[in-house]
C-alpha cells in the first residue's frame, strides 16, 4: 500500500470489512448482517483500520491502479447477505471513499 507491510491475510480481512460496510452503503446488506461478519473476523484478531496516516484519495488512485478496475470502472465483490455475494461495477468514487474513510 506504500504506508506499511501488511500480510497477505491481513489486508484480505479488512477487505472483508470495508465489502460488507460498503453493502449496507448501498442498501444490499443489513446493518446486523455486517455486525456479524465484523464481529467473526474481530475473533481473528485482524486489523479493522487503515493505518492512521493513510490517504483515503490515494487509496482510491491505487485501487483504480489495481486489477479490479477495467476500462475505468471499478469493480467490487458487495454481499446481498452471508453467504450470498455478486460482482459489482455500479460503485462510485464518492462510495469508496466514504467506506474509505469509515476505517480510518
Amino acid at each position: 500500500t506504500g504506508y506499511q507491510t501488511w500480510l497477505h491475510g491481513e489486508a484480505v480481512g479488512l477487505g472483508m470489512r470495508m465489502a460488507a460496510d460498503l453493502s449496507v452503503l448501498i442498501g444490499s446488506l443489513s446493518a446486523d448482517d455486517a455486525q456479524r461478519i465484523n464481529r467473526l473476523i474481530d475473533r481473528t484478531g485482524l486489523p479493522n483500520q487503515l493505518p492512521a496516516n493513510s490517504d483515503p484519495q490515494r487509496l482510491l488512485e491505487l485501487i483504480y491502479a489495481d486489477k479490479k478496475t477495467e476500462s475505468g470502472t471499478l469493480t467490487f465483490i458487495t454481499m446481498n447477505g452471508i453467504g450470498n455475494a455478486t460482482i459489482n461495477k455500479g460503485i462510485t468514487d464518492q462510495q469508496v471513499l466514504q467506506t474509505l474513510e469509515q476505517f480510518r
